[in-house]
């Protein structure tokens, strides 16, 4: 695993992701043992963070903190893995 491509909050219009919360931080746990802290700005835009070159079968995201809207879900509209260089 090289990237991890994001769209983090409610994508389905701009108030509405302002609305919700959206991610600032997240701890990505692999199999291998590993972890990465990822930061997001706080944009409404999509975001490819680099981990590395990370040989793992699981990923688990842990949120450990948020850009807080007005309502108190916390949204994640995509996730996807690239794993070519």
């Amino acid at each position: 695993l090289h990237r991890i491509l994001w769209q983090p909050g409610y994508f389905k219009s701009p108030t509405i992701w302002n609305q919700n919360n959206r991610l600032a931080t997240v701890s990505a746990q692999f199999s291998d043992g590993t972890w990465r802290e990822l930061k997001f700005i706080d944009r409404m835009e999509s975001q490819k963070l680099d981990v590395g070159a990370v040989r793992t079968r699981w990923v688990k995201f842990v949120i450990t903190a948020v850009h807080y809207g007005s309502d108190p879900d916390t949204a994640l509209s995509e996730v996807a893995f690239e794993w070519e260089p």
